[in-house]
């Protein structure tokens, strides 16, 4: 029996983004080639290795798959705390953790949240997510309808292919760029190396002798067998192997054993669609970078607030209470 792995592993920065997908995108082209082609003596005589490529790159793409929802999951939850006041005050479940010692709230910022999030059932919460980045009031930095759309790709998760769910996956993007730019999970990278990547697959077929895809590239070592394959086969010349690519070894995060805890649309407290926009609490102390699990929240910030939280305070300690007896994995 394996040993359940801490949060703090779970979540550490391990996937190589770019490389895991142009892998990805190889393998496929590869695979639609071999499968789509005639039957040839050499096809008929690797018959065998061809099936087990085919397994392989089904199970690298349910990887991936994987690896993206959990990420979705994750940056969207994140990114609600953001709410200007919909999540601080209107799904507490989200933002604040009760502290019995201090009796006051504490606030999260991203890290916590994170490791908070996994107490939490992600198919449940993701559609109440979207209703509050559809509907809610946002700043132009954050959260809003793109951010909705993000939500929304992660309840297709299962629901669609690996192959499809990965594919719309890519192609998303949030209020800056890629939405593949949240710490977690995923190692930083160069989202105009990447972005540049993306387009060059769309514009070519992968497997093009001169196409761009290949060159100057990091790309997965899984994809390596692949395209020795297609050259069996005759489908590409021997030298793309070696195009000016650079493979590298992939690792993806551990699968997240997500808890039960649920956050659905009748925990949106019914008043945060009356909000005007000038009641919106600043936001400019965000940093990613910050490792601090949690910053109090100002007394009289909070107080001026008690009238309305108040009707919510027992509900809201009563939900968060067994928060910490239920195991996240």
């Amino acid at each position: 029996m394996s040993a359940i792995k801490p949060p703090k592993l779970v979540l550490s920065q391990v996937l190589d983004l770019p490389a895991a997908v142009a892998g990805f995108y190889v393998q496929e082209a590869v695979m639609a080639k071999v499968n789509g082609m005639q039957n040839t003596t050499m096809k008929i005589r690797l018959e065998d290795d061809i099936r087990e490529f085919n397994a392989t790159h089904r199970k690298y793409a349910d990887r991936l798959a994987g690896a993206f929802f959990d990420y979705i999951a994750l940056a969207s939850f994140g990114e609600a705390r953001h709410a200007p006041v919909q999540a601080k005050l209107y799904i507490p479940q989200i933002f604040y953790k009760w502290n019995r010692g201090s009796n006051q709230e504490t606030i999260k910022v991203r890290n916590q949240t994170y490791r908070h999030a996994l107490k939490f059932d992600p198919y449940r919460f993701l559609p109440t997510l979207a209703t509050l980045f559809y509907d809610g009031q946002w700043r132009d930095a954050y959260g809003g309808k793109r951010w909705g759309n993000i939500a929304d790709a992660g309840m297709m998760y299962k629901k669609v292919s690996s192959t499809v769910f990965i594919d719309h996956a890519v192609d998303l993007s949030h209020n800056g760029g890629s939405m593949f730019s949240k710490n977690v999970l995923f190692q930083p990278y160069d989202a105009s190396n990447y972005l540049y990547m993306l387009s060059m697959k769309r514009k070519f077929s992968i497997l093009e002798d001169d196409c761009e895809f290949l060159e100057n590239l990091w790309v997965a070592q899984n994809a390596k067998p692949f395209l020795k394959l297609a050259a069996k086969l005759g489908l590409i010349p021997a030298s793309m192997i070696y195009h000016s690519c650079q493979y590298v070894s992939i690792e993806f995060p551990e699968t997240i054993k997500w808890g039960m805890l649920p956050i659905m649309e009748s925990d949106i407290l019914p008043s945060y669609k009356n909000l005007s926009s000038s009641e919106k609490l600043d936001e400019d102390d965000e940093n990613d970078d910050e490792d601090e699990d949690e910053k109090e929240i100002n007394i009289a910030h909070l107080m001026a607030r008690a009238p309305m939280l108040k009707p919510y305070l027992d509900e809201i300690q009563a939900k968060c209470k067994p928060m910490e007896q239920v195991s996240m994995f």
